[in-house]
């Protein structure tokens, strides 16, 4: 039997070229004034002197607080096309993060691009990949959208330790990942910044 494919990776790339096309057409709009990889910005980012333990706190309650609110929305009727809204989402923000770096310093923007989302990148793509899964099955679970068997008596209960040893995977993804934001990529960013 072949398995059903999973739209969120269409829908992010989908909101990726969105946002990219949104951008170019509305350039006065979103790069004039708004700090969006302009001068001042690159020059915040040369002279970034913030110390790691203090961002880390800060980017753990940005990037957990999302964590957290996507899993308790997976809890609602609402848990699908909250997953739906954001696989959509941060594509479109991500075009949009893209388009501007290009469109500011052109083919240095794409390096600037890599470099602001490299390397904790790496696991917050899959963490966030996993979590909108783990999300739409979560909710298919409890409200029963899809058929299937359900599981008896002692079968149950490793179910649902699997699940939440799925989950705990992704909050580790999630903090390794805040950790390499918060003390490895300011320090490359602002290192490419100089060299540039």
């Amino acid at each position: 039997m072949m398995r059903k494919q999973n739209p969120f990776l269409w829908l992010f790339i989908a909101g990726a070229f969105i946002g990219i096309v949104v951008l170019n057409r509305e350039k006065s709009a979103f790069l004039q004034n708004t700090g969006i990889w302009d001068a001042d910005m690159i020059e915040r980012i040369a002279s970034l002197s913030l110390g790691g333990g203090t961002l880390f706190w800060t980017v753990l309650a940005k990037r957990g607080g999302r964590f957290l609110g996507i899993t308790i929305l997976s809890t609602t009727y609402l848990g699908t096309l909250t997953c739906v809204f954001c696989a959509f989402g941060y594509g479109f923000f991500f075009g949009g993060y893209v388009a501007a770096a290009v469109m500011r310093h052109g083919i240095k923007g794409i390096l600037l691009a890599l470099l602001g989302i490299f390397p904790q990148g790496l696991l917050y793509g899959p963490m966030f990949y996993g979590l909108l899964l783990w999300c739409s099955q979560n909710c298919d679970r409890i409200y029963g959208r899809r058929t299937r068997a359900v599981p008896t008596g002692n079968r149950k209960a490793p179910a649902l330790a699997e699940r939440m040893l799925s989950w705990l995977c992704l909050v580790v993804l999630l903090l390794a990942g805040c950790a390499l934001e918060s003390f490895l990529s300011p320090k490359l960013l602002a290192a490419a910044v100089k060299l540039m």
